[in-house]
């Protein structure tokens, strides 16, 4: 077998554990706003919208740059949440999203041994 000089690897799920980075994010958005946040009922609620408006945007019903603002929009009607403005919290969101990078068990020592 040839050796490969090069691997690419998805991040999220794969090298790093999305579903503690959308916690964490989602979580902290709602405290960046003074928002009150019960994980235990808005992330299943949360979960629902994105991955709905997700498969619109693999279908090609709706553009990357509307999906920001519209699955908060649609997230907030689905909890009643009114007067906060879902371009904003989607932007912050995103900017959480990225703060937090807890990798996989086992991640770091793949890539190592790969390297």
């Amino acid at each position: 077998m040839g050796k490969y000089e090069v691997l690419f690897f998805d991040a999220d799920g794969t090298l790093y554990d999305f579903e503690q980075t959308e916690k964490y994010a989602l979580r902290k958005t709602f405290k960046d706003f003074l928002l009150s946040y019960n994980e235990e009922k808005l992330l299943p609620v949360f979960k629902k919208v994105n991955l709905a408006i997700w498969k619109e945007f693999e279908r090609n019903e709706i553009t990357a740059e509307k999906l920001k603002a519209e699955r908060f929009r649609r997230f907030f009607n689905e909890i009643k949440i009114t007067g906060i403005n879902e371009r904003d919290f989607g932007l912050k969101y995103l900017e959480n999203l990225s703060e937090n990078n807890e990798l996989l068990s086992g991640a770091k020592e793949l890539i190592e041994e790969l390297h």
